[in-house]
């Protein structure tokens, strides 16, 4: 199980990764894009359906999790907004730049 997560991120690394060096001729770079493809159609099947699988189930838990900690980050900034604005009104006019600064 634990070979296919590692072998999903070397799929999602090579991905990523240019075959193509700079100063290279047209062939090389045809043959270099075909190697790469080979790789990643060695590592795919490598990877297998149970792989697959748990990748999907990992990418639906990191999405929710996404979703719980924007919920939570938004309630954080609106406490951090009010407690601003409770500091200019408490400080009052001269107060009005550390508020700015808080808010950013």
């Amino acid at each position: 199980m634990r070979r296919g997560i590692v072998s999903a991120i070397i799929v999602v690394t090579l991905a990523f990764a240019s075959p193509v060096k700079a100063g290279t001729t047209c062939i090389d770079r045809h043959e270099a894009r075909q190697e790469f493809r080979e790789k990643i159609e060695r590592l795919r099947t490598e990877i297998g359906p149970e792989g697959e699988k748990r990748r999907r189930e990992l990418r639906a838990k990191l999405e929710k999790l996404r979703e719980e900690r924007g919920v939570q980050g938004d309630k954080a900034r609106q406490e951090l907004r009010e407690r601003v604005e409770k500091l200019k009104a408490h400080i009052g006019s001269r107060g009005l730049g550390i508020g700015i600064i808080c808010e950013k």
